[in-house]
């Protein structure tokens, strides 16, 4: 039952790696994971997750947009992986999300609010040379662009 181990992973704090194996075929209801999802949104101990045989193309932008919302909040997670369905449109977004987890996102947003301008030119420069990454950062503190 998918809402049972949304309740488990709610109160999680020691899981590190959670696999799911459902039993989705293509005669029967795609696999809805929004509510695994949802649960895993403040979660500060998982790091990999794993979903096998989850469902079809009609349920993966659903499922797609929740962990977007999930990741955007979510600084633990660095693996998640869907097999047996389609990629959502999202997953470039995830997969930004995932990388930027994976190069110390969580302690930049702890320390964030305490940084000097210098120090976030810093960070940005030493975190990546991807646009993408400076720009994600760059809109979490526009006030960096501003000229004084």
């Amino acid at each position: 039952d998918l809402m049972a181990w949304s309740q488990m992973l709610r109160i999680n704090t020691s899981l590190e790696y959670f696999r799911l194996w459902t039993k989705y075929s293509p005669e029967h209801e795609t696999i809805d994971l929004v509510e695994l999802a949802n649960a895993l949104r403040f979660d500060s101990t998982l790091k990999r997750c794993h979903f096998f045989n989850v469902g079809s193309k009609a349920q993966k932008d659903r499922n797609g947009e929740a962990f977007v919302e999930m990741l955007d909040s979510n600084c633990a997670l660095t693996n998640l992986t869907f097999s047996h369905c389609t990629k959502s449109i999202f997953w470039p977004k995830m997969k930004l999300l995932l990388e930027l987890n994976s190069r110390g996102r969580r302690q930049f947003m702890e320390d964030s609010e305490h940084m000097s301008r210098d120090e976030w030119v810093n960070f940005l420069s030493e975190a990546s040379n991807k646009i993408d990454y400076i720009f994600h950062f760059l809109l979490m503190n526009p006030l960096l662009c501003h000229l004084s």
